[in-house]
């Protein structure tokens, strides 16, 4: 394995590992996670298999649907990654901890926004392949002919968070933040990352 490849599935995995610290973040805020979050907690409560387990089923179903209308974004990577996110997310449930501080709850809330773009957009420039629900959505992207990353977004956010909320998932004001932001974040994130030198 050459020495770009190596370097392209690392930044990969730090990508990942910061999409998975952000939905920790995100959950310990109280406040609502992003639309997969939502729908994996409504999963969560309702089954009786942890939380990266769920996050496991989810996101294998989204690769699935993925390759079925567009199997070149599907890759090890897609794979790999979901697997470090699933894990990841239960590791780091036991070290960000509860709190009644709505202070500390706000600063979870806004790291968790940042982190989880930020994620996305280190595992797009990556180019080695998408995560699970960037295999989803450019997936989706393709079939039904949307130009924008966030437009697609938005129709899928609304979906996991409906779904998830029947469920019984927290739906608050962290979950509307994420839905209006996060396609925008990643795209301006990923037009930064693009000017680096780091994958050449």
């Amino acid at each position: 394995m050459n020495k770009k490849i190596i370097r392209k599935y690392t930044v990969f995995i730090i990508g990942t590992l910061i999409f998975a610290l952000s939905i920790s973040l995100s959950n310990r805020s109280l406040f609502g996670g992003n639309s997969m979050a939502t729908l994996v907690t409504g999963i969560y409560k309702n089954c009786n298999l942890d939380y990266g387990t769920c996050n496991l089923i989810v996101g294998l179903v989204e690769i699935l649907i993925g390759y079925i209308f567009d199997k070149k974004n599907v890759t090890v990577a897609s794979f790999v990654g979901l697997f470090c996110c699933s894990y990841f997310i239960d590791l780091t449930n036991l070290f960000i901890v509860d709190t009644d501080s709505v202070v500390i709850r706000i600063i979870y809330m806004i790291a968790g926004t940042i982190l989880f773009c930020l994620g996305i957009a280190i595992q797009q420039f990556s180019k080695c392949g998408y995560a699970n629900l960037d295999c989803f959505l450019f997936g989706l992207k393709k079939a039904f002919k949307i130009d924008n990353y966030h437009t697609i977004k938005w129709i899928v956010d609304i979906s996991f968070i409906v779904v998830g909320y029947l469920l019984g998932a927290v739906v608050g004001v962290g979950t509307v933040i994420m839905f209006i932001f996060t396609g925008l974040l990643v795209e301006l994130f990923l037009k930064l990352l693009n000017k680096t030198n780091l994958m050449r």
